[in-house]
């Protein structure tokens, strides 16, 4: 089989060069459309359902709330666990499924089970609802709108009527999570006294609320050939229309809601706000779609912001504090910069120990060749590529048998031109060439599977670990098949094309240095095979135990070049004394010449996607490039 693709190879020369060279196209076309990221997305496959409850405590959330809903999602196909998070204000249950089950098949199961529990749980709390469709990599873009001149409840307006609407018709954005729970809201502040002076209770006002406070339909009337809408406009839209509504009626004399309490704007009691740079300020978060390309997403998100930056008002400020593409092109140009050097690097190494430029290059091509059909293969079965899968290509393993091969081709063509004593013919050339690579075939070939086959238990790693290593041995795993199949069909097509016919071994000063050094320690070694073998021995066994000593990672670190603070205040701390020390804990930070802004979340967002108290921040530093620091400054200082 192999005689047969090699003599195919160098019949069909320019077939071969030519599906190469469109293998070489498709390639660039798939890497425009790979998804790129930083590192891969260990999240699991999950469903999470969030409840607010309003004014119950955790016990009675607890209860009430989660174990019902807990309780319901036990049996579900495909189903890992379930766990469950009850606090003031929030139930949270999430429902874990196998990697292979579908997610929107998954919600399905979970939409179906909810629609049987919403009669088990309190009136009083609001309906289940289940969180975005994205992962724990989903925070792919930050912002924040801040204003001189308004009101936190202003800008929550703005956010949730002008900008929200606009970010979440962006293709790959699951939803626009907001860090501030200062929603704008009509509060009834009732006055026991004055309820009791009029022998009412708190039932009897909320009901005359619910009753006196919507619009109705009144069908139509037919006058003069013409129809007309009949509507009954009751719903309440101002203070003075909800002071207005009457509660009871005393002797003909309308009791108002504004004679038992006072009606006022304000906000719901806060689990969540956000402060930028020392004041309140709106920060809000686009959650990307689970399995989207996060650059090519939060580069369409910044687009849209700056669109939506032209039509706020002018006391208005939109700021980008955290945009995902950035690391995403930091991470991507680094393993570039990293491959482009190795490349280079083989490529030296390759005309230094090859003494020929030809043979260099078309070997060389090869690294190029291989990593551009392991991005097809990497689009077609949804890998992503990041610093693991990408940073994991080693040269060497690429180019190994086509170096194999092509050392032998060069020598094989070389003693041929000596014998002949003159150029060779390109049919001489041919079949010189043919009579190497097959002389090579097999062995090149046994070589690069047993290479392969070593990346195969990685391969079958499952759950975090899985998620994690696989997509770095299937990268692999894609490159050194492509490097195989192009170092048996295109290596043997351009080097009966392009090598030269003149070809001669020349001598090489480094292997001439190498032979001297091997030969004796080959000798000495066969000579004294007890002692080389021991020494072996005490040399694994010494490497084992020092192995034992090594420290150890799950993954390597990323450093962003940003810095992440937790501060943790006392439990119960409330929401003004929380705006107080993060401010101020802000204030401080930004006089320190390196940092560029400073931004925190308190608490638990709008969609508690990460449920905190108000004693825990999550404060986001972010610096200046390494370059604009000051000298001797290091992170840690």
């Amino acid at each position: 089989m192999l005689n047969r693709l090699l003599h195919f190879s160098l019949a069909q020369r320019l077939l071969v060069i030519a599906i190469t060279v469109g293998l070489g196209l498709w390639g660039v076309q798939s890497w425009q459309n790979l998804t790129l990221d930083a590192v891969p997305d260990i999240t699991t496959n999950q469903v999470q359902i969030n409840t607010e409850t309003g004014g119950l405590g955790p016990q009675e959330v607890e209860r009430l709330v989660t174990f019902p809903i807990e309780t319901a999602m036990a049996g579900l196909p495909g189903v890992q666990d379930t766990r469950s998070l009850s606090q003031y204000g929030l139930s949270q249950v999430t429902v874990t499924f196998e990697d292979s089950v579908d997610i929107f098949f998954a919600r399905q199961l979970v939409n179906e089970r909810l629609g049987r529990v919403r009669e088990e749980i309190p009136q009083t709390v609001a309906s289940p609802q289940m969180g975005p469709v994205s992962t724990g990599l989903g925070d792919i873009y930050m912002f924040a709108i801040e204003s001189p001149n308004r009101k936190a409840t202003d800008l929550r307006t703005i956010m949730d009527w002008q900008i929200a609407p606009q970010l979440r018709s962006v293709k790959g954005v699951a939803e626009i999570n907001v860090a501030d729970g200062s929603v704008k809201q009509y509060q009834v502040v009732v006055d026991p006294y004055r309820l009791a002076a009029h022998g009412l209770g708190i039932g009897d006002l909320v009901d005359a609320l619910q009753k006196n406070n919507q619009n109705a339909g009144g069908g139509v009337m037919d006058q003069n050939g013409e129809r007309v809408l009949i509507r009954s406009v009751g719903m309440a839209t101002s203070e003075d229309g909800i002071s207005r509504i009457v509660v009871a009626n005393e002797e003909g004399t309308p009791v108002l809601v504004r004679d038992l309490a006072e009606v006022r704007t304000g906000v719901p009691v806060l689990t969540g706000l956000s402060t930028k740079d020392g004041k309140e300020a709106i920060v809000a978060i686009a959650m990307m779609l689970k399995g989207s390309n996060g650059r090519t997403v939060s580069q369409a998100v910044d687009a849209k912001i700056q669109e939506i930056k032209k039509q706020l008002p002018k006391d208005v400020t939109l700021t980008t504090v955290y945009d995902r593409s950035v690391v995403v092109n930091e991470t991507v140009h680094t393993v570039f910069k990293n491959l482009i050097e190795g490349a280079l690097l083989t490529i030296a190494v390759l005309l230094v120990f090859l003494g020929n430029w030809r043979a260099a290059l078309i070997v060389s091509v090869l690294i190029p060749l291989s990593m551009l059909v392991a991005t097809i293969a990497m689009t077609k079965f949804g890998i992503s590529g990041n610093l693991m899968s990408l940073g994991a290509i080693d040269f060497g393993l690429i180019v190994d048998g086509a170096v194999f091969m092509m050392e032998n081709i060069v020598r094989r063509v070389a003693e041929a031109r000596e014998h002949d004593g003159k150029p060779l013919s390109r049919d001489h050339l041919r079949q010189v060439v043919s009579e190497a690579s097959r002389e090579v075939s097999r062995p090149v070939l046994f070589a690069i599977t047993i290479i392969t086959v070593v990346y195969l238990p990685i391969i079958a790693l499952e759950g975090t670990e899985g998620k994690m290593f696989k997509p770095m041995a299937f990268t692999v795993v894609f490159c050194l098949v492509a490097a195989l199949a192009l170092t048996l069909t295109f290596i043997p097509a351009a080097a009966s094309l392009w090598l030269s016919r003149n070809t001669t071994e020349k001598r090489n000063l480094l292997m001439d240095i190498a032979r001297k050094i091997y030969r004796p320690s080959l000798e000495f070694a066969l000579r004294r095979r007890g002692i080389v073998a021991g020494l072996s021995l005490f040399l694994v066994v010494g490497g084992g135990w020092m192995f034992t000593k090594l420290g150890s990672e799950f993954i390597p670190t990323l450093d962003e070049g940003d810095l992440v603070v937790q501060p943790i205040r006392a439990r119960t701390v409330n929401a003004e004394e929380t705006v107080r020390l993060v401010t101020a804990a802000e204030k401080k930070v930004r006089e320190i010449p390196e940092v560029i802004t400073m931004f925190s979340r308190s608490g638990t967002p709008e969609v508690a996607s990460d449920p905190m108290p108000l004693s825990l921040t999550d404060s986001f530093v972010m610096l200046k490039k390494r370059s604009d620091w000051r000298p001797g400054l290091t992170k840690d200082k």
